[in-house]
């Protein structure tokens, strides 16, 4: 009977430990916050060093760090406006965006990140599907033509707005729910839109 109590309370316990030893996330020391609802919610175009992205949405904020291939993975967003800043670096300015989240929130964003220092002048940006019609299920890729003085390789910050798609690393949108979207494109402030409809 003793044995069969102690038996039972060291179950109990290691039980326990187990419990909190694995938990359900939280915030890594040095590294993204992670748990078990984390998703990547983007990507940040760049090699090299790690960098820092906050998401803000209502009073609730998020510092995410990127992985090794710049994707940076949080708490799903809920829907509806979300802000996405890549903090400054030691030759990258702060920049930040306003997505609006839909029924999809994975890889809704692939960040450029603008160099320090820049006398790149944008004039304008073009957007355009190429590929396949737009349907749930099709797979287009984003071009972006910029247009300006000095723009040089400079690609401009591509998202996904509505929830409508996700992106790859070669800024291919591939669409993955119904309804209203818009894809966006900016660099040093100039902003390009894109209305979608997928049916």
């Amino acid at each position: 009977m003793m044995l069969n109590r102690l038996t039972t309370c060291r179950l109990a316990a290691a039980l326990l430990t187990c419990a909190l030893l694995l938990g359900c996330g939280g915030v890594v020391s040095g590294g993204p916050t992670r748990g078990e609802g984390d998703i990547p919610i983007g990507r940040v175009r760049i090699g090299g060093e790690p960098m820092t992205v906050s998401i803000e949405q209502g009073e609730s904020t998020q510092l995410l760090t990127t992985d090794a291939s710049g994707v940076f993975r949080g708490a799903v967003p809920t829907p509806g406006s979300m802000r996405v800043t890549l903090l400054d670096s030691a030759s990258t300015q702060q920049s930040s965006y306003d997505v609006v989240v839909g029924p999809n929130a994975r890889f809704v964003i692939n960040i450029e990140p603008e160099p320090k220092g820049s006398t790149t002048v944008v004039e304008s940006i073009e957007l355009e599907l190429v590929g396949q019609p737009v349907a749930r299920g099709a797979t287009c890729v984003v071009k972006a033509t910029v247009r300006g003085q000095r723009v040089g390789g400079l690609k401009p910050t591509i998202w996904v707005d509505g929830g409508i798609g996700t992106l790859d690393t070669g800024n291919r949108v591939l669409f993955v729910e119904s309804g209203f979207g818009t894809i966006h494109a900016e660099l040093f402030g100039v902003e390009a839109t894109l209305p979608v409809v997928v049916p």
